[in-house]
């Protein structure tokens, strides 16, 4: 017993960091992933702050630790690939990649237990006042801007992203952005521990009472929005093609002919006679769905010649966005090929209108980050992917203009097309195949929703295994495939907003606005006269 009263605040730590992932796609337990957020609160407050640095350091790392494990563990799977040689890595992506990100909530830990030590105000009650819950909002909802954008970035399952179920509240993303959204969805947590703790506290009822009210108000405003801005549509349609390639299939090069021969079947299909007055058509395949080595097989060039012919046949311009993976040769080196994640636009003669490269690559799956001191690692079985420029909009006579997207692009809110080219459509292929049946590929394709409010754009997106999805520029998903599907999707492309929305415009603005308004109103509270009640 005494051995439990010493450690319990590290089993709780435990537990509530492992309840954190539950409230995402596709499990939607969102209480549970609130009640996380709180009992962080709770076991710092209660049993950790304020005390020694080291002590606080291991607290927020331990909680963090369990927190992206519970909600990263399916990437776990890209290792269980058949005959993949680097299965021994499979502990370093479950818990070595989730021990990484932990850093930053750790380092916010020891911030919030120094400002704690300086708080004039001792008494245990006041733990758990206005002041400490928007200090520890802001702090925790900063570490989700850091993991967003330092060392390459990586902003998956953002605490905003538990309202994935609720179209209403997200339409706040086109004002906002993510991150504001996060930051009211982790208050949610501290305001009500401190309501159910110190509801004495007149500041505590009332804030409890504002949160409840913004959100309302939030669901409100995004009712109103939907409902005055239908979907609506152009002449121009898609062809989402989603071919359904097991990943252990996929780079077999004795099945490169039977893949080639099922994109040729799918692009090829007849349209149903309500697109056959369709003004043009986009055919959408997914991240690297060909390849070198598959298009120099002596039956590629017959089949593409049977893809263009009957593309050329349709009453309307045609045009083929694919994945693509190529290599170039650097003079200085010949016998090393340079690798590109990259894609392409054809028309319907199978002229190359343009490249798009990857840019933002993922990093140890990609590349490999300072790989001048670390030496190429697991998953990928070459000398790792070269960056591209950067985002472009692809343009083509007939076609709506559109930003290309592969994979982990669509991850980064505020980063998915050039603001001084605005695009009428984002467009993401990605593969997916590798995780399998998990949440990694649900939590993927909501990407698009939330993409799609934030710009004002509608997002096509084609997966290998799935999902793929069309939302129009509200988020609205219009089409959707089931996960290890194998089907076209064939949609008239919406329309976008007139304007940019505000987001787009402002970008993250607001959030750095909100944060530090939260921090300076936190800390006033905080460093107020102990006697004070608030």
């Amino acid at each position: 017993m005494q051995f439990f009263s010493k450690y319990a605040p590290y089993f709780y730590l435990i537990l509530f960091g492992a309840l954190g992932g539950l409230g995402f796609s596709p499990t939607y337990l969102v209480p549970l992933t609130l009640a996380s957020y709180g009992g962080f609160y709770w076991v710092l407050n209660k049993y950790i702050m304020p005390g020694g640095t080291l002590k606080a350091a291991f607290s927020g790392w331990l909680y963090a630790t369990l927190y992206f494990i519970s909600n990263l563990w399916w990437t776990g799977n890209a290792l269980l690939v058949e005959d993949n040689p680097f299965i021994w890595a499979l502990p370093l992506a479950v818990i070595g990649f989730p021990a990484l990100l932990a850093g930053f909530i750790s380092v916010i830990c020891i911030i919030y237990n120094i400002l704690l030590k300086k708080s004039p105000v001792k008494h245990s009650y006041m733990k758990y006042s206005l002041g400490n819950a928007l200090v520890f909002a802001a702090l925790l909802t900063s570490t989700e801007w850091m993991r967003g954008h330092m060392f390459t970035g990586f902003p998956w399952n953002l605490p905003g992203y538990v309202w994935s179920w609720n179209l209403e509240i997200l339409q706040i993303l086109s004002v906002f952005g993510p991150y504001v959204l996060s930051f009211l969805t982790v208050l949610i947590s501290p305001l009500f521990v401190n309501l159910v703790y110190n509801a004495k506290l007149k500041n505590n009822v009332l804030a409890a009472c504002v949160i409840i009210l913004v959100f309302l108000i939030c669901g409100l405003w995004g009712s109103f929005r939907l409902g005055n801005n239908p979907t609506v549509y152009t002449s121009d349609v898609v062809r989402v093609i989603q071919p359904n390639i097991k990943q252990a299939d996929k780079w077999d090069p004795a099945q490169y002919n039977t893949h080639l021969s099922l994109f040729s079947d799918m692009i090829t299909e007849s349209f149903k006679p309500d697109f056959r007055s369709a003004r043009s058509v986009l055919f959408v395949t997914p991240e690297t769905a060909l390849n070198e080595t598959m298009l120099s097989s002596p039956e590629a060039p017959y089949k593409l010649q049977s893809i263009f012919e009957t593309l050329q046949q349709l009453p309307f311009p045609a045009y083929l966005y694919t994945g693509y993976m190529r290599s170039e040769y650097n003079s200085a080196e010949p016998n090393k090929p340079l690798y590109f994640n990259s894609s392409m636009l054809l028309n319907d003669k199978g002229e190359n209108l343009a490249f798009f490269d990857k840019f933002h690559l993922v990093p140890f799956g990609e590349y490999m980050p300072y790989e001048d001191i670390v030496p190429i690692g697991p998953v990928v079985k070459f000398n790792g992917f070269q960056h591209g420029e950067g985002l472009r909009t692809l343009r083509a006579e007939g076609i709506p203009s559109f930003s290309p997207l592969i994979c982990y692009e669509i991850l980064f809110p505020g980063e998915v097309f050039l603001a001084e080219d605005r695009p009428s459509v984002l467009v993401n292929i990605t593969n997916d195949a590798w995780y399998g049946l998990s949440p990694g590929p649900f939590q993927h394709a909501l990407m698009a929703n939330y993409r799609a409010i934030e710009t004002g754009l509608p997002v096509i997106r084609s997966a290998n295994t799935g999902m793929s999805v069309v939302t129009d520029a509200y988020g609205r998903t219009l089409s959707k495939t089931a996960l290890n599907e194998r089907i076209n999707l064939d949609i008239f492309i919406p329309l976008s907003t007139y304007d940019p929305t505000i987001y787009s415009i402002w970008r993250d603005i607001p959030f750095y606005i909100m944060l530090l308004s939260a921090l300076f109103v936190g800390l006033l509270l905080l460093f107020k006269s102990k006697n004070q009640n608030i």
